[in-house]
């Protein structure tokens, strides 16, 4: 699902950038595509950045029955668009050697302003050449509540205007007429994006 999302030139470690509100899943989508990954036979790396001092989403992680499989960093007590990029570019290149070519994958906390985080990606992978690019911006929506505040709460745009994929979620809790409502108000603020239900 995700590499059909492809940006740039084919070398290097693909990198995905995960992101979206709290709790709208993007945890879930981060394990469902560590698990393409592992039965494919390769040993993915993952970054994740939680706003608290307490690591809830690595955690998560390492209950997974491969996870020595999987090369997993955090980022802890705040932002990678604020103030964690130095840290970030670090972390980003040392999980870039560990990788060898496998995908990295960038799971941002729901508060971080996913243009920021971009930028900050591409900060990070400038420096490293051709060792790496970045392949995809996926943004998970929790449709219920983007009907509720997506048309008052600015943050809801930001998010959106960097995705190259938005994965809609929790469509069980909405109604099938609400849907394309959810996807046209998408669509306002980036039409380029693929939309996967």
């Amino acid at each position: 699902m995700l590499t059909k999302a492809v940006r740039g030139r084919a070398f290097g470690s693909p990198v995905y950038v995960i992101a979206g509100f709290l709790g709208s899943g993007k945890t879930t989508l981060l394990k469902r595509a560590l698990a393409h990954e592992l039965e494919r036979g390769v040993k993915p790396a993952v970054l994740m950045n939680e706003f608290g001092e307490v690591d809830v989403d690595g955690a998560v992680l390492h209950a997974h029955p491969r996870s020595h499989d999987i090369e997993l960093q955090s980022l802890l007590s705040g932002c990678v668009c604020c103030d964690l990029s130095g840290a970030f570019t670090e972390k980003i290149g040392h999980l870039l050697k560990k990788t060898q070519g496998a995908p990295l994958f960038v799971e941002t906390t729901g508060l971080a302003d996913t243009g920021q985080v971009v930028a900050g990606v591409e900060r990070a992978l400038a420096e490293q050449s051709d060792t790496a690019r970045l392949a995809s911006v996926i943004v998970v929506v929790d449709a219920p509540r983007f009907l509720k505040l997506g048309a008052y709460w600015p943050a809801a745009n930001d998010h959106l205007k960097r995705a190259d994929m938005v994965v809609l979620n929790k469509l069980d809790q909405v109604d099938d007429r609400q849907v394309p409502l959810v996807e046209r108000r998408i669509r306002s603020v980036n039409p380029a994006a693929r939309i996967v239900r």
